[in-house]
């Protein structure tokens, strides 16, 4: 039988204005007649082994009010050791009871542990009287000698140049092109463990003003642990504003 752990344990809740907080890059979707889901997985798509991977469900409801359940099930190698039986049965699945009143439209956001180079994470909604709402959504696994940065910026111009660079490597003691993460400010996240996926964090041309109190916090604590952050340009017409308690 699936395993159920405590969402208080393995899940935080974000539930967020639709004023672009939502992810930029397309949804996989999917809905029935009254209830629509929208999934986006990693930081543009990307996780990094044994770290937390953010799981972001959009949720509208057209119908009536209703308290449903979204259910995460363990990212898993395709290519890993088969079980007997169908997968599913022995992955562990964690759990959120969400509240939905008629005509809303929320956002959800569940942190799952990644622990294997998965390809994609499933995630279902479970309402009363609703057939089940699922969707897959892809992801690329990055493992400890990968480098990944984030991009914060208001705009993806300088985005192109990023991706072409070449960044030293502490564990290989070269250059490496660096797999790059993409997110508006909005996007930043607000978990210090999200963070510690990145090896550095680039803001160029991004609105710091709109970094809520828990993104700068966390920001804070990254940095003081050693995190690498890079801040370019302010937007045009704009100052920097401070982008952490101590920055």
């Amino acid at each position: 039988m699936p395993r159920s752990v405590s969402p208080f344990v393995v899940l935080s809740l974000l539930v967020v204005g639709l004023s672009g907080a939502w992810r930029a890059l397309p949804a996989d979707a999917a809905a029935t007649a009254d209830l629509t889901l929208q999934v986006t997985a990693g930081f543009d798509g990307y996780g990094r082994i044994g770290h937390s991977l953010p799981i972001l469900a959009a949720v509208t409801n057209s119908g009536a009010d209703v308290t449903a359940t979204l259910v995460a099930i363990d990212p898993q190698d395709p290519a890993g050791p088969a079980a007997p039986g169908p997968p599913e049965l022995f992955r562990t699945r964690y759990s959120l009871t969400v509240t939905l009143p008629h005509g809303s439209h929320k956002v959800f956001q569940l942190d799952v542990p990644l622990r294997s180079l998965a390809r994609e994470v499933s995630l279902d909604l479970v309402a009363p009287g609703h057939a089940v709402v699922g969707v897959r959504a892809p992801i690329t696994v990055l493992g400890n000698r990968q480098l990944l940065v984030g991009f914060v910026s208001d705009t993806r111009a300088m985005l192109p140049s990023l991706q072409q660079s070449s960044l030293p490597h502490a564990n290989s003691g070269g250059a490496e092109t660096p797999d790059v993460a993409a997110m508006t400010p909005f996007e930043l996240p607000v978990q210090p463990s999200e963070l510690a996926s990145f090896d550095a964090l680039v803001l160029d041309n991004a609105t710091t003003s709109v970094l809520s109190a828990e993104q700068r916090t966390a920001l804070d604590g990254w940095v003081q642990q050693g995190g690498v952050l890079l801040l370019a340009g302010a937007p045009a017409g704009s100052a920097w504003q401070p982008v952490s308690p101590r920055i």
